[in-house]
């Protein structure tokens, strides 16, 4: 039996869609799109392709603001356990967590009578401004929401065989928000996203690489002040910006790790579609197939 899965990645700029098909264990690229925002038509087009209509449909939400951190608390009940994280999470980020809807994941490496948890939240309020957002592009009721960072992560992690010692950082250049992200075979493990650097601020390379550099360094001593001994192994590189000249090797100067762009159908078979279609697929899609896996 062949099932439907959409992803939808809703960006300031555009609208992406991928759909797969699924089959046993194996995915197949049925279709792509990107449509402008304020193209009335186009997203009409997109609304009514027979793949919304025939699976799940998630969508991502861009918000430079979620939280995401790696929490230990000792061994409660499970009725306990949602309010012992919010109040953990909020000694770690020192901000009120009442007004945040809250995700969490336990993490393997358990201390005796202790138990880690990578928690994730964002303001009720944000959440709320994007539902609207959606219905003015003419989605009243989305199925399913995920965090721009975590859908990333599911198509690294689905796409590249990460070892357990493996930990990849994720370098996301987009024209309203640049990232840095870090995952492991667990999933993601830490997000931080940039101060001063976009995208659309590249037009001086002179002036954006070193800012680069220094929130890169930055990133990297967050993270290792949160996963310590656990150092980055490789990186990858998506969004809008990745192809400008000379990005690639800076950061793998500055990290000192491999470096490459990220391979959003390594593992997915895109057969049926042109490959000149798909030249930038690392610039725009791997959030939308990370939605939609």
């Amino acid at each position: 039996m062949t099932k439907w899965s959409v992803g939808i990645d809703v960006t300031a700029q555009d609208i992406r869609m991928i759909c797969l098909t699924k089959k046993g264990e194996s995915y197949q690229l049925f279709a792509h799109a990107v449509v402008k925002r304020g193209d009335e038509e186009g997203m009409k087009k997109l609304l009514h392709h027979p793949a919304m209509h025939r699976g799940t449909t998630r969508f991502s939400i861009h918000d430079g603001t979620i939280k995401i951190r790696k929490i230990t608390t000792p061994v409660v009940p499970k009725e306990e356990l949602e309010e012992v994280i919010k109040w953990s999470l909020k000694e770690a980020i020192k901000v009120p967590v009442e007004g945040h809807i809250l995700r969490y994941y336990p993490m393997s490496g358990a201390e005796e009578k202790k138990q880690s948890y990578l928690v994730l939240a964002i303001e009720r309020g944000k959440l709320q401004d994007h539902l609207i957002e959606l219905q003015k592009i003419g989605i009243s009721q989305p199925q399913m929401i995920e965090p721009h960072m975590q859908a990333l992560a599911n198509c690294v992690e689905y796409n590249y065989d990460l070892k357990q010692t493996d930990r990849y950082a994720i370098i996301t250049l987009d024209n309203a928000l640049a990232y840095f992200a870090v995952i492991s075979a667990e999933g993601l493990l830490f997000y931080r996203t940039f101060s001063g650097v976009t995208a659309s601020a590249s037009a001086d390379q002179k002036q954006l690489f070193p800012k680069l550099g220094v929130e890169i360094q930055y990133s990297c001593e967050n993270y290792l002040t949160q996963f310590p001994n656990q150092s980055i192994s490789s990186a990858i590189l998506s969004g809008d910006g990745i192809y400008l000249p000379g990005l690639k090797e800076h950061i793998e100067e500055t990290l000192r790790v491999p470096t490459g762009l990220l391979e959003v159908f390594k593992k997915i078979d895109a057969k049926a579609i042109p490959p000149a279609e798909l030249t930038h697929a690392a610039a725009y899609y791997g959030i939308a197939t990370g939605l939609a896996l």
